[in-house]
């Protein structure tokens, strides 16, 4: 049994469990690192220990060393850390672990290649329920970095084209670590958890899984001495970039969500956000219908935070 794989095996149990009545869903999961970047890999197992049915379709080449670039990067003809034989295939996958896939492209061509292709080879001709891709380098939280996200890119393109709906994962968190890294570092596990909590948590919810056009964008802090467990990390609703017209829902005493970046520098109080945006404009809409739902879905993790005082405040 692989490293990876006992780590989900030691999770499973737990995990299960806070599934609760939730349907397992048939996930695609991409991101702009490479198929062989441990935190890619660890999430991959997570998921699959909580019941859920995940096919990995990643570059074969990390694309981005941070959270926001320009382009592609081709190099060589091997997979970073030697982890698929030389050849000019242009995608391949794991023998023994057949749901683990590298596409020699962009992070959008491994995502459309795991939707159209890869998963419903393994679900019977299934479509998906959902796209995952991350946990990445860097954070994105501006209507500046969006665009020039790989990772935002790809979700879009799920969500426009595919009717896929998607969640990008980025963490506060330099670093390249290889699938074979040994012992798995507390973050690399902390950032998985989470993101299964939020697939859980929007699974146990129903379908729509998103409503309909929106892409969720979550930021996570660094783990550190004060954020070591993935109880410490509150869940804050917030928006992409600062409202431009009208109020926003009734929400943590107050008609004003607050914005990705004002969260991310709460660090002391190791606060999540998640925010929501049309998957054209990546811009949060004013709908107060689509808010509600997302914070109807969202709610059981949810918290509140003050910005102003730089505090923890109670969602009733």
């Amino acid at each position: 049994m692989t490293l990876l794989l006992r780590f989900a095996a030691l999770v499973a149990p737990v995990a299960l469990v806070a599934l609760g009545h939730g349907e397992p869903l048939r996930i695609v999961h991409s991101s702009q690192q490479t198929w062989a970047e441990l935190r890619v890999r660890v999430t991959t197992d997570t998921l699959i220990a909580r019941g859920h049915d995940v096919v990995l379709s990643s570059p074969w080449k990390d694309q981005c060393d941070t959270g926001i670039c320009f382009g592609y990067k081709q190099r060589f003809r091997t997979c970073q850390y030697r982890s698929c034989i030389l050849s000019d295939d242009v995608w391949g996958r794991n023998l023994s672990q057949p749901h683990l896939h590298w596409v020699k492209g962009s992070t959008k061509k491994a995502l459309r290649l795991g939707i159209d292709k890869f998963g419903p080879e393994l679900w019977q001709h299934k479509s998906p329920d959902l796209a995952v891709i991350g946990p990445g380098f860097g954070t994105v939280f501006t209507n500046q970095d969006m665009p020039l996200s790989l990772a935002i890119g790809a979700a879009s393109f799920a969500v426009k084209n595919a009717r896929v709906p998607a969640i990008v994962v980025t963490v506060n968190e330099k670093g390249h670590l290889p699938w074979f890294t040994t012992p798995v570092p507390l973050s690399v596990q902390i950032y998985a958890e989470l993101v299964a909590k939020l697939v859980d948590t929007l699974a146990e919810s129903g379908k729509p899984l998103v409503p309909d056009r929106l892409l969720l964008s979550v930021n996570i802090p660094p783990v550190d001495a004060s954020c070591d467990d993935v109880s410490k990390f509150p869940w804050i609703l917030t928006r992409v970039g600062k409202r431009l017209m009208g109020d926003d829902i009734a929400w943590c005493g107050t008609k004003l969500l607050p914005t990705e970046w004002q969260v991310m520098q709460e660090s002391t109080l190791c606060a999540v956000s998640v925010s929501f945006a049309y998957a054209r404009t990546l811009r949060t809409p004013n709908d107060h219908r689509l808010q509600r739902d997302i914070r109807n879905k969202l709610r059981p993790i949810l918290s509140c935070i003050d910005v102003k005082n730089h505090t923890l405040i109670s969602t009733t």
